[in-house]
């Protein structure tokens, strides 16, 4: 048996960015200043915003209602406790922007100091994004411009380092309640502990990060994932998109909660409905449909038609295959999450797998997680005699009477 070598890093490729699947309808109309204007029409007279200087002139207006009420002060103002003789302030800024009837100012939300170095702040406003300085605020120069929102929530720095940080980006993360599906087949919302998924949403990750080589990481990008208690290992994260393992410590679990947490803020809980078995195979096009990712056995290539996919031929009647995919279900070993499968001996998923090429039964010689890897399985098996000839022979791995999705591999 001949493992995943060096086409692994490009399948697995695929679990570390966005499938390009359409974001859900919650980045339709997605308007980060919904909030400002809410909060600013319920203060506005009716039917108009509120003219310049309307504020002070009722602040001004109250001290005088207030000092008539209550001579007694002698002369104080009661809603500030100061005498209104000496009540005399100098504005040192930040200036109001704008002119005319309607000027504003920013407001900051939150400011973290360089324990290392106290000339380096960072500063979030409102609605004005992150900023940084290296002078002691002598000049600053602005970082999440290209953010989709510049709403700022809240600034962590990350391990006291300098030239690092993990910034809250508001507002909260949200996941689209359809929007949990199979990493391999996107359409396909069955889930199963230990395989690989796809979460959708908004806000999801202030940047793109991937998981490097080995165990995977439980926090990625500042973003962190918690199915039904348990940490959610991490292959991707971005705005919109999240691909995880779901843990294995969830098997025999039928409905859990979802959340997703992004600094000091959390999505609202999802409910995720699991099945032990979610057999899905991975495709050259990443939506699980036409050429599967599926390599002639003891080869690195690609059994497909010759040209589009380098280095691709199609495969021969007797030739063996490896089917990649996931959810197939409980091993017959444990195996932790996040942890790369091992070698010797592998592991083995705990009932048989079944495949049918050109819907002809094939002999299958294994079934289990591939080597090194994490939630990634694969299928050999041996191309029936009687099975067709063509560029698009369809394949179907079933597992527990469970079919997957068919994809195609070229035979000649």
């Amino acid at each position: 048996m001949c493992f995943l070598r060096l086409v692994l890093p490009a399948l697995l490729g695929m679990l570390c960015i966005s499938t390009g699947l359409a974001q859900t309808d919650l980045d339709e109309g997605d308007n980060p200043y919904a909030r400002e204007d809410a909060f600013h029409k319920e203060r506005a007279y009716l039917g108009t915003r509120i003219p310049g200087g309307a504020r002070v002139r009722a602040l001004r207006a109250l001290d005088r209602m207030l000092l008539n009420e209550a001579p007694q002060n002698s002369g104080k103002s009661p809603r500030r406790g100061v005498s209104a003789a000496t009540d005399q302030w100098t504005l040192i800024g930040p200036q109001p922007i704008g002119t005319g009837s309607n000027p504003f100012s920013g407001r900051i939300t939150a400011v973290a100091v360089d324990p290392r170095n106290s000339d380096v702040v960072y500063a979030g406003a409102a609605e004005g994004g992150v900023w940084k300085t290296i002078d002691g605020g002598a000049s600053w120069t602005p970082l999440t411009d290209t953010q989709a929102s510049l709403a700022t929530g809240a600034i962590v720095l990350a391990g006291g380092l300098s030239n690092a940080a993990n910034l809250t980006i508001g507002p909260a993360p949200v996941v689209a309640p359809t929007g949990i599906v199979s990493a391999a087949y996107p359409v396909d919302a069955a889930v199963a502990p230990g395989s690989i998924v796809s979460v959708y949403g908004t806000n999801l990750a202030p940047v793109v990060a991937s998981a490097s080589a080995g165990a995977l990481p439980s926090t990625l990008g500042g973003a962190i994932m918690q199915m039904g208690g348990s940490l959610a290992p991490l292959y991707f994260v971005s705005r919109g998109q999240v691909n995880i393992q779901v843990p294995w410590a969830l098997a025999g679990s039928t409905h859990v909660v979802l959340t997703h947490t992004l600094g000091t803020l959390s999505s609202e809980p999802v409910t995720v409905t699991l099945t032990p078995y979610a057999p899905t195979l991975f495709a050259t096009n990443q939506q699980g449909s036409g050429q599967g990712a599926i390599l002639i056995s003891g080869t690195a290539t690609v059994a497909a038609p010759a040209g589009p996919i380098p280095g691709a031929h199609p495969a021969r009647h007797g030739d063996f295959l490896e089917i990649y995919g996931t959810g197939l279900g409980p091993l017959k070993s444990s195996q932790a999450s996040g942890a790369p499968a091992p070698s010797d001996p592998p592991a083995e998923t705990l009932l048989p797998a079944s495949v049918t090429i050109g819907g002809v039964p094939a002999v299958v010689n294994f079934a289990g997680l591939t080597p090194g890897t994490v939630g990634l399985y694969q299928v050999n098996a041996k191309i029936p005699d009687a099975a067709p000839v063509g560029d698009a022979v369809p394949v179907v791995v079933t597992i527990s009477g469970v079919a997957s999705n068919a994809v195609t591999v070229a035979i000649q």
